[in-house]
């Protein structure tokens, strides 16, 4: 077995977004293709963004970093394997809902 996924039903912390007024979608701090959130110059990655599992939130801390030091370019790659691993959680979220 490579991996094992087991939910317990926990939801983001959505905290520290309302603090700074970020919108919120679907129980989660909202952003865009490049982890922005809708406040300018605020990024947010990871479990407040929607439950992923630490690959998911550490490829988003990378695209997050990378455009907070304006190498959006440099994030491409990144974003297909963010994609593969946000299928991966809805398809957690679908079985185990």
């Amino acid at each position: 077995c490579d991996k094992l996924a087991i939910g317990y039903g926990l939801v983001p912390n959505l905290e520290p977004g309302l603090f700074f007024s970020c919108a919120i979608s679907n129980d989660a701090v909202q952003v865009d293709e490049l982890q922005r959130t809708s406040v300018k110059n605020i990024y947010a990655a990871g479990e407040c963004t929607g439950f992923g599992g630490s690959e998911l939130a550490l490829i988003e801390g990378e695209i997050a970093g990378l455009c907070a030091a304006d190498r959006a370019h440099e994030t491409k790659f990144l974003q297909q394997k963010r994609t593969r691993w946000q299928r991966f959680a809805l398809t957690l979220h679908k079985t185990f809902a």
